[in-house]
């Protein structure tokens, strides 16, 4: 569930589960829905067939046919999502009740608390189990963050059981791992988010000689419009490139290297014999 979870059990529903309902129930009356046709004064007979193998005939248990469209349960005449609903809020409040609580949604603190103790009542297992493809703290996001342990969290679990860094935008701390219980208190690990709505960020540098030179000019006016003192290459998650931009990549792209570069001959010094020269090492 998101972190700015309401508290009561049918606005959780409402958010969290009755879209997929939606969508779990209309494909079971495209493709698996029974058919509801029966025989009046003939209860034996009752149609079984479903909708994605009802080619315009009934069949009862039996596999006697009677020539027929299909008919639509009416089961699905009312949405039956409500009922769905009834069943998840009593049943929420109910084990709200047997644990001695309230309706109400704990705290972050007690929740990353309540999580911690069940995960490492079992630390004995998860010592052995590690996965690079799914979360084993919540089993519902890829892990992109490993710890030293070798276990792997999502971005989300990093945030549940980490703490802010004091010196890093965008920066969590660990200190432990909730799932093997190894600890690091002298020195956390330190995992570095992408920021709210941020995407990969990528760099691509074209080739064909002349096009290299001006994607540097740009960013040399990229480093200049920032103003901050730090290579251009650390902006980016990815930086790669085709022919001239490929050699520009060879080099690290920092303050005092390629952005500061400055031409040596303008275009109208230069000779015919020295631009041929430029263009064949290009």
């Amino acid at each position: 569930m998101s972190s700015n979870a309401a508290s009561e059990p049918d606005q959780m529903f409402e958010r969290d589960l009755k879209a997929w309902c939606t969508a779990g129930l209309q494909k079971f009356s495209e493709k698996d829905q029974k058919c509801a046709y029966f025989e009046e004064g003939n209860p034996d007979y009752r149609c079984v067939q479903q909708r994605f193998s009802h080619y315009g005939e009934h069949s009862n248990e039996k596999g006697i046919r009677r020539p027929g469209d299909f008919v639509d349960s009416s089961m699905l005449d009312v949405d039956p999502t409500q009922k769905i609903n009834d069943l998840f809020v009593g049943f929420v409040e109910q084990l709200w009740e047997s644990e001695g609580g309230t309706h109400v949604r704990p705290d972050r603190l007690q929740s990353q608390r309540l999580r911690e103790t069940t995960l490492q009542e079992f630390s004995h297992c998860w010592k052995g189990v590690r996965s690079n493809k799914t979360c084993m703290t919540c089993l519902q996001a890829v892990p992109d963050h490993m710890l030293r342990c070798k276990h792997s969290y999502c971005p989300q679990c990093v945030q549940e059981f980490g703490k802010p860094s004091e010196y890093f935008e965008c920066g969590w701390t660990m200190d432990h791992c909730v799932l093997c219980a190894e600890s690091w208190q002298e020195q956390g690990h330190l995992f570095q988010l992408l920021p709210r709505c941020a995407g990969v960020r990528l760099l691509t540098l074209d080739g064909g000689g002349v096009r290299g030179i001006v994607e540097i000019m740009l960013l040399e006016q990229l480093h200049h419009a920032i103003e901050l003192d730090v290579p251009i290459s650390e902006l980016f998650d990815l930086i790669v490139g085709t022919s001239t931009g490929k050699w520009y990549l060879l080099h690290p792209v920092s303050v005092k290297s390629v952005v500061r570069v400055k031409p040596q001959w303008s275009c109208a010094e230069l000779t015919l014999d020295q631009a041929v020269s430029l263009l064949l090492v290009l």
